[in-house]
């Protein structure tokens, strides 16, 4: 399938998994929010979404920050803190679903 059907099917809660990638990785979504006004809950499904990168049913530990606010010689840019999507399999149509869409 093309990455942008495996989008879709992200977007509805499935995980999605590429051949290029080890057998216990996958990507998922997650919700976040960095709104400070708890005042006013906010309902999960008006969150924004993000794409988490996960092996063996924890986030993948190249997704963790590494970034020290003391040493300026740790760049975040080149210390992952992303999903890091191979670009050759954004053109692809070898994406799969893994089990069901929630």
């Amino acid at each position: 399938m093309k990455f942008e059907e495996a989008l879709a099917a992200l977007r509805e809660g499935a995980k999605i998994w590429h051949p290029g990638m080890p057998d216990d990785e996958y990507y998922m979504v997650c919700r976040v929010s960095i709104r400070p006004d708890f005042a006013q809950p906010i309902r999960i499904d008006e969150m924004p979404m993000s794409i988490v990168w996960m092996k063996e049913g924890k986030q993948h530990p190249d997704m963790a920050y590494r970034w020290n606010l003391h040493d300026p010689k740790t760049d975040p840019c080149k210390h992952g803190m992303a999903p890091m999507i191979n670009l050759l399999w954004l053109m692809s149509e070898g994406w799969k679903i893994l089990g069901g869409i929630k």
